[in-house]
C-alpha cells in the first residue's frame, strides 16, 4: 500500500528506521521501506547495512548525483503508488504515524499530495545550531490553518505523501543544489495538483550549524534567480521575490544591493555571535537584491 522512501547522505537515520520498523511489524499491511544512499562514506554505509533486513531495503549509489536524482531513483524503484518520502533527519511525532497515513489514504482516494507538517522540539539546541532552530520555529512550523492558505508554497518534502506518477512527472533533475523543492511545488501548482494538508507533523532534528545554514540560504537564493532567468518559476512566486518587487517599485532594491558589502559581515556575526532571525531576514533580503541586480 505504501512505499516509505528515505533518501540519506551521511546522516544517521537509525532512530527513524527502527521506529518505522516497529510500527510496520504491528500493522500487518503492505508497507515497504527503502533507504536510498547517495554515495556516503564507507563507514556510514556500514551503519546503513546494519538496518537492512526483510523489512528494509538499501539502495546504494556509486557516485553522488544529488538529492533530486536520489529521490527520483527511489520513486522509480518503489513498488507501490503511494510514496511517503521522509528525510533521514526527521522523526514522527505520533507513535501510530503510519497507521494515520493509511487512514488518510483510505479517506482520500483522489489526491496527488498530502502533507502533514514540520515541527521542531522545544528544547533549545547548541548555540551553533540556534539560528536554524529559531528559523524553523518562525517559518516552517506552521499550523494546519496557515498551510491551507498557501497549499503549494507550504509543502516541504522532508515528509510528504505523493502519488508515484505525480512525483516522477513533476520532478526536475538539475545541479546538486539546495532548494529545488521550490521547483517541485511550483510545478505542482501549475498543473493544479490536488494537495491536502493534515495535522500529522514530524520533528526536524537535523539542524545545520549556523554558518552552514547561511550558506544553504545563499545557494537557495541563487537557485531562485537562476530558475527565474530560465523561465521555470514566476518572478513573484516566493515571498522573497515579492519583497524584492515591492522594494524595486519604491527604488529601494538598488539601495539594499549597494549596501550589501556593508551588510555582508552580518552573516559571519549571525553564525558566530547572534542567532537573530530578524537580522537574518535583513541579510537574506539584501543578498537577494544584490543577486537580482547583479544579473542586470
Amino acid at each position: 500500500m505504501i512505499s516509505v522512501l528515505i533518501p540519506t547522505y551521511n546522516y544517521d537515520c537509525s532512530a527513524l528506521v527502527l521506529q518505522l520498523k516497529d510500527e510496520i511489524a504491528s500493522l500487518g499491511v503492505s508497507i515497504e521501506l527503502i533507504i536510498g544512499d547517495d554515495a556516503s562514506t564507507t563507514s556510514f554505509i556500514q551503519k546503513l547495512k546494519q538496518l537492512e533486513d526483510d523489512q528494509c531495503r538499501l539502495l546504494l549509489a556509486s557516485e553522488n548525483k544529488g538529492r533530486e536524482a536520489n529521490r527520483l531513483h527511489l520513486a522509480k524503484t518503489a513498488q507501490y503508488n503511494n510514496l511517503l518520502f521522509m528525510d533521514a533527519d526527521v522523526l514522527p511525532q505520533s507513535t501510530d504515524f503510519l497507521k494515520k497515513w493509511i487512514e488518510q489514504i483510505n479517506q482520500t482516494p483522489h489526491y496527488d499530495v498530502i502533507f502533514g507538517g514540520i515541527t521542531y522540539t522545544q528544547e533549545r539546541p547548541l548555540k551553533q545550531q540556534l539560528l536554524r532552530w529559531k528559523y524553523g520555529h518562525k517559518y516552517e512550523k506552521q499550523s494546519l490553518e496557515n498551510r491551507q492558505k498557501k497549499p503549494y508554497l507550504s509543502l516541504v518534502t522532508g515528509c510528504l505523501l505523493i502519488q508515484k506518477e505525480v512525483f516522477i512527472r513533476h520532478t526536475v533533475i538539475d545541479e546538486a543544489m539546495y532548494g529545488l523543492d521550490i521547483l517541485l511545488s511550483y510545478n505542482l501548482m501549475k498543473s493544479k495538483a490536488v494537495v491536502k494538508h493534515i495535522d500529522l507533523p514530524v520533528y526536524h532534528l537535523g539542524l545545520e550549524d549556523n554558518a552552514g545554514f547561511i550558506r544553504k540560504i545563499e545557494e537557495s537564493w541563487r537557485l531562485i534567480v537562476d530558475l527565474e532567468n530560465r523561465g521555470l518559476i514566476r518572478k513573484d512566486y516566493r515571498s522573497i521575490q515579492q519583497k524584492y518587487l515591492a522594494l524595486h517599485r519604491f527604488k529601494l532594491a538598488n539601495l539594499l544591493s549597494f549596501l550589501f558589502p556593508l551588510i555582508q559581515p552580518l552573516g559571519v556575526f549571525l553564525a558566530d555571535k547572534m542567532a537573530s532571525v530578524f537580522w537574518l531576514d535583513v541579510y537574506r533580503l539584501s543578498l537577494f537584491c544584490r543577486l537580482k541586480l547583479k544579473q542586470n
